[in-house]
């Protein structure tokens, strides 16, 4: 069964999989920005510093004294927003939030149609922008399925030969140009956490959309900034992090 919800989809999801794959989810207005260049580019216009710096720690009192590695920032209020590597600055996270290891291979093979995941959302390939296709996924390969892991080093080789062979088997292509891998982090019960760190309303957290960043994310991010700059808060109550208490 193809889960798709639109008039005319399942077709066209048809057309999309000339070699007989059984099921997925088609994504045909799917957008993706390639780099931070953009995003940087309307900050700079909004008249916001980027510090490029890898945080070390968060310092009680009114400011918060953001420690990081080229030295200290004062805020007001800080929001958490990265998925993975937060327990330095907040330990909040240390059992809450799982890293992950995703990998993934390009192929030469241009992606013509419509971004796709299928198997449950296990595996997704969409055009890189590049005139290739970014094919991730397969973290069933593994007994671990990535959870705990950090080192982006290594490429499990189960998971790159199950991404092979459904690059040949299904996209009809076995040619690929780089492999590599990234971190993503898991919430414990698969909820986002956004909103204040229970205690302490001047931490705020945006985090934990995994696999659903385009989802979530922008909906959360609109929320977290209203009720900053308006203080009038529509924050979603299932994904407060006050339900961990």
């Amino acid at each position: 069964m193809c889960n798709l919800f639109r008039a005319g989809a399942v077709a066209e999801f048809e057309q999309a999989l000339p070699l007989g794959l059984d099921g997925g989810l088609l994504l045909p207005e799917l957008g993706f920005v390639p780099t931070d260049a953009p995003l940087r580019a309307l900050l700079r216009q909004a008249g916001v510093t980027v510090l490029s710096a890898r945080p070390t720690g968060l310092l009680d009192g009114f400011p918060l004294v953001l420690t990081h590695s080229a030295g200290r920032l004062a805020c007001e209020v800080v929001v958490l927003a990265h998925p993975v590597g937060l327990d330095p600055v907040e330990s909040w996270f240390e059992e809450r939030i799982t890293p992950q290891r995703e990998q993934a291979v390009r192929l030469e093979r241009p992606q013509t149609g419509p971004a796709i995941t299928t198997q449950q959302g296990y595996i997704r390939w969409r055009d890189d922008g590049e005139g290739g296709t970014l094919l991730t996924g397969c973290r069933w390969a593994t007994p671990t399925m990535a959870l705990g892991e950090r080192d982006l080093s290594v490429l499990e080789p189960r998971i790159h030969a199950k991404l092979d062979a459904f690059a040949r088997d299904h996209l009809g292509t076995t040619a690929t140009t780089d492999r590599w891998a990234w971190l993503g982090g898991r919430p414990c019960d698969g909820l986002p956490f956004v909103g204040p760190l229970p205690g302490t309303p001047r931490r705020v957290a945006c985090v934990g959309f995994h696999d659903n960043p385009w989802g979530l994310g922008p909906a959360a991010g609109v929320a977290v900034a209203r009720a900053l700059l308006t203080g009038t808060s529509d924050l979603p109550a299932d994904f407060a992090p006050s339900r961990m208490v």
